[in-house]
């Protein structure tokens, strides 16, 4: 009796130091990890980098609002002339009062 392979495509030849279940990335023991650590904090900052400050918070009706910071922007349109000038987004305008329960709503006259 012959068996016949039913493999279809290439077959492997010779073994693989990657597992099956691996990911493909080494692992990254603690030693590793702290001389990496070291060595970004001890590199130079690039005098074309981004700044260390690149928003700001404000808390406004509608919550917590992120503001880039004029230094970001600058920045920004240096690194990436081709975004164009800068633009703002007006933020909302705040709310009417909402009336309360039970109150009369303020209705506006139209004509036919």
């Amino acid at each position: 009796m012959t068996t016949t392979s039913r493999t279809i495509g290439a077959t492997q030849t010779q073994q693989n130091s990657v597992s099956p279940t691996s990911n493909g990335l080494r692992s990254l023991d603690s030693d590793d990890f702290w001389e990496r650590l070291v060595a970004v904090a001890v590199r130079p900052r690039d005098p074309n980098g981004p700044p260390l400050d690149l928003y700001r918070t404000e808390t406004g009706e509608h919550g917590e609002i992120y503001i880039a910071t004029d230094e970001y922007r600058a920045w920004f349109l240096r690194t990436y002339p081709r975004a164009g000038g800068r633009s703002e987004v007006s933020r909302p305008a705040p709310s009417r009062e909402t009336p309360r329960p039970g109150g009369t709503p303020t209705l506006n006259p139209v004509s036919f």
